[in-house]
């Protein structure tokens, strides 16, 4: 999908790259006695209509990563600009499709899933 709305031949190689990086600087999120976050990576996942944000390989990534990355599924998204001259991108997430990237991310066992 990146490479086809976006023009990005080898998006999710060059962003597991880089979380992959960002991973072995801060590792797992850590928090302080008072529970906030003092360091480590996040990752947020925003789900995308008709699963075109690849979230089954997403989170086949982060759980080869680590089954404690911190993940935070969104789905905030809303089609602006160009995206509306796209079938698959030119509508909302329902909850249905949400739902589902949920329940995915849960069978990957990843321990710190937010939403």
């Amino acid at each position: 999908p990146a490479k086809k709305y976006s023009n990005a031949l080898d998006y999710f190689e060059r962003c597991k790259e880089a979380v992959t990086e960002m991973y072995r600087q801060v590792g797992n999120l850590k928090f302080d006695e008072r529970k906030i976050a003092y360091r480590g990576l996040v990752v947020r996942h925003l789900v995308l209509p008709e699963n075109q944000a690849g979230s089954k390989e997403v989170f086949e990534y982060l759980q080869d990563l680590s089954k404690d990355v911190y993940v935070n599924v969104m789905d905030q998204y809303r089609p602006k600009g160009r995206a509306g001259q796209y079938k698959k991108l030119g509508r909302c997430t329902t909850s249905k499709e949400f739902s589902n990237t949920i329940q995915l991310a849960k069978k990957f066992d990843l321990h710190k899933l937010d939403n």
